[in-house]
C-alpha cells in the first residue's frame, strides 16, 4: 500500500480541494501525508526590510503546518516539506526520493488552454516516477 502520500500545495483553494480525499486515503492505508510547497529560490535579505519579516520559506512552513494540523487532529501523521526552485522539478525530485504516491488536482483544462498554460499538474503527471492520483477540478 501507500505509506508516503505526497501532496504539493501552492496555497490555493483549488490545490487544497484534494485534502478530503487524501485524508480518506491516509486513513485507509495508514500512510503518512507529506505536504510540500515549492517556493522560488529565496532572495538575499533586503537591507531596507526589518529582520523580523518572515521569509518566503517561513511563510510556506507556517501555511503547511496549518494544513498539517487538519490531519493531526484526526489522528493521522502529516509532515511539512518546503523546497526552493522550479515547481515541476522540485515536486518530481521530492516524489522520487520520499513518496510512493503523488496526489494532485488538475484544473481540467485541455487542448490549447492546457498547452498555453503549461500546467504543472500535466508535466508532473507525465514525468513522475511514482503513481499519480489526479483529481480533476472543473472551473
Amino acid at each position: 500500500m501507500f505509506s508516503k502520500i505526497l501532496v504539493p500545495l501552492d496555497g490555493s483553494v483549488w490545490a487544497e480541494s484534494v485534502l478530503g480525499q487524501v485524508e480518506e486515503l491516509a486513513r485507509m492505508t495508514g500512510g503518512e501525508v507529506l505536504l510540500l510547497q515549492v517556493t522560488p529560490s529565496p532572495a538575499p535579505p533586503d537591507p531596507e526590510e526589518p529582520d523580523n519579516q518572515p521569509t518566503v520559506v517561513e511563510r510556506a512552513e507556517g501555511y503547511l503546518n496549518h494544513v498539517a494540523e487538519r490531519f493531526r487532529r484526526h489522528g493521522l501523521t502529516a509532515s511539512v516539506h518546503v523546497r526552493c526552485g522550479h515547481a515541476v522539478q522540485e515536486i518530481l525530485d521530492h516524489a522520487a526520493h520520499y513518496a510512493d504516491l503523488l496526489v494532485l488536482c488538475s484544473h481540467g483544462g485541455s487542448g490549447l488552454k492546457l498547452w498555453a498554460l503549461g500546467s504543472v499538474a500535466d508535466k508532473v503527471t507525465r514525468h513522475s516516477l511514482i503513481p499519480v492520483l489526479l483529481f480533476r477540478q472543473e472551473g
